[in-house]
């Protein structure tokens, strides 16, 4: 609801809500539709941890449709790299969730 709202206000909460592993997902899934305001706080929950924690993570929640393949750790710093370089230049992710 918050995400849909869209109003800047909302990114603290949200951002706190980010620690706890069973808000985690709608969370970050508020903050993405809310955009730019919420970039800071999308880039430093990624670099919270490592690519490699970060990968395995990933294949729990989305898992890959095909056996023995995952998520590599490029692919999740590569991510990392992507929403800094949105944050530093002001840009949102509106329409990419």
């Amino acid at each position: 609801m918050l995400g849909k709202i869209g109003d800047a206000r909302a990114v603290e909460p949200l951002s706190e809500a980010l620690r706890d592993w069973g808000l985690r997902w709608a969370a970050a899934e508020a903050l993405a539709k809310i955009g730019v305001p919420a970039m800071e706080s999308l880039t430093a929950a990624l670099n919270r941890y490592s690519a490699r924690r970060l990968a395995r993570i990933w294949d729990k929640v989305w898992p890959m449709p095909w056996e023995d393949s995952h998520h590599s750790e490029r692919e999740v710093a590569d991510l990392q790299r992507f929403f800094a370089i949105c944050a530093e230049r002001g840009l949102g992710l509106i329409g990419w969730w």
